[in-house]
C-alpha cells in the first residue's frame, strides 16, 4: 500500500511517534538542541503542541499508513522565517522552562550561523524530513518533497555535512550545494550546507 500525505493533525496523528521522527533526523544535532534523547524527544513533543513555531500542525505533513505516520516534513515559506524563529523562541521557552531555555540561549544564538545562506524568499525552507528507518528507500521522502515543491518556485534546506546518506539523497533528488556554514560547538567542529533545488515552472 502507498502511504498517503496528509497535514499533521495534533488529534489523529501520534504526538510522540512525530517527535521521535523529527529528532531522528539528525540525533546528534538535536541533542545539542533539544537535550538528548528522551529529554529531547519530549521537549519536541512538547513544541508539537503548539499552536506557533517550527513545529506549528501548518508546517507539517506526514507520510500516514493506516494510522502510522511512516515520515514527516516540516517547512514554510522562507519569506516567514524569521516570524518562524521568534516564535519557536516562545514554543522552547514553554517546553524548556525559563531557565532550561536560558541556559541554552547562548548556543542557539551560536547555532544561526548554521541556518544562514542566501534564499529567495519566494522560496520554501524544509526545516526537517525524516523518515522511519523501517520504511526508508520506498520513495517516501520523495514523496513528500515532492508535496512541499508543488507551487514553490525554490526548495532549501540545511543538511549536516557529515550525514553523506541524506546529501547523497537530496541530491538524487535535485537539489545542489549551495554554500556551506561551520562553527566550533562543545569542542568539535560543526558544519551544514545549504542546499537549494530550483523548481521550473510552465
Amino acid at each position: 500500500m502507498t502511504p498517503r500525505i496528509e497535514p499533521y493533525d495534533p488529534a489523529r496523528h501520534d504526538r510522540r511517534a512525530c517527535a521521535e521522527l523529527i529528532y531522528g533526523a539528525d540525533a546528534d544535532l538535536n541533542a545539542l538542541v533539544y537535550g538528548a534523547g528522551l529529554e529531547g524527544v519530549a521537549v519536541i513533543e512538547e513544541m508539537l503542541g503548539a499552536p506557533e513555531g517550527y513545529f506549528s500542525p501548518e508546517h507539517i505533513r506526514c507520510a500516514v499508513l493506516g494510522d502510522e505516520v511512516l515520515g514527516i516534513l516540516v517547512g514554510y515559506p522562507v519569506s516567514q522565517m524569521k516570524d518562524v524563529d521568534a516564535t519557536s523562541g516562545h514554543g522552547f521557552m514553554r517546553a524548556m522552562g525559563a531557565w532550561g531555555f536560558l541556559k541554552r540561549l547562548p548556543m542557539f544564538m551560536r547555532m544561526a550561523k548554521l541556518t544562514g545562506g542566501e534564499m529567495d524568499p519566494d522560496g520554501y525552507y524544509i526545516h526537517t524530513l525524516s523518515i522511519s528507518p523501517a520504511h526508508q528507500r520506498r520513495g517516501i521522502g520523495t514523496r513528500l518533497i515532492e508535496a512541499a515543491a508543488d507551487g514553490q518556485s525554490a526548495l532549501y534546506l540545511h543538511v549536516n555535512r557529515e550525514n553523506q546518506q541524506a546529501i547523497g539523497f537530496y541530491e538524487k533528488v535535485g537539489f545542489a550545494r549551495q554554500s556551506e556554514a561551520a562553527i566550533r560547538l562543545r569542542g568539535r567542529m560543526v558544519g551544514e550546507y545549504l542546499m537549494v533545488r530550483r523548481i521550473e515552472t510552465p
